[in-house]
């Protein structure tokens, strides 16, 4: 019964509506003039219908989607000076990693003992990396997937809200 008409018919207008609400809030995000709004005002507006316990669904491979997106923009940017440049930063790109490393043990020591949560889940909520990746992981190792996932939604959420207005704010522009 997963491909009956019925039920792709559904996840069609579930889709839908999603995306509807997430124009919606560009389109109020645009006309209060946030910054970067057609990243915020989508995201706090799903944000908020979620938390009213409007469970929207999301669109089928937009992941995906945006991953294929995003790789091919890199790829266009790829050159063999680029290259170069990573070669000769390779020494700074190692410190960064292993910073980054670090600063992950030292948010998962921390968040161990103020959450009394597992080593495995806070290793994985506080590690450096993709949402999907670091829950995946943590349920492979037998962690808390809904604490690690919620842990890198509410990283996200702060960083992509409050970074755009810090700088909207200081009147630092991308041009």
């Amino acid at each position: 019964m997963t491909g009956s008409p019925a039920r792709v018919l559904f996840s069609a207008y579930a889709s839908f509506k999603t995306v509807a609400i997430a124009l919606l809030g560009a389109a109020l995000a645009l006309w209060i003039r946030l910054p970067l709004p057609w990243f915020t005002g989508p995201l706090i507006m799903v944000a908020v219908f979620n938390m009213s316990r409007v469970r929207l669904a999301s669109v089928p491979h937009a992941r995906e989607a945006g991953q294929w997106i995003i790789g091919l923009a890199l790829g266009l940017y790829f050159t063999a000076e680029v290259v170069g440049l990573i070669v000769r930063l390779a020494p700074w790109i190692a410190v960064a990693v292993l910073f980054s490393v670090v600063l992950g043990l030292g948010g998962a020591w921390a968040l161990k003992r103020l959450s009394g949560e597992s080593t495995t889940t806070c290793f994985f909520a506080a590690a450096i990396g993709g949402a999907a990746e670091m829950a995946t992981q943590a349920e492979r190792h037998g962690g808390r997937v809904d604490r690690v996932a919620a842990a890198h939604s509410l990283r996200i959420m702060l960083v992509a809200l409050i970074v755009p207005f810090v700088f909207a704010v200081v009147g630092c522009s991308g041009l």
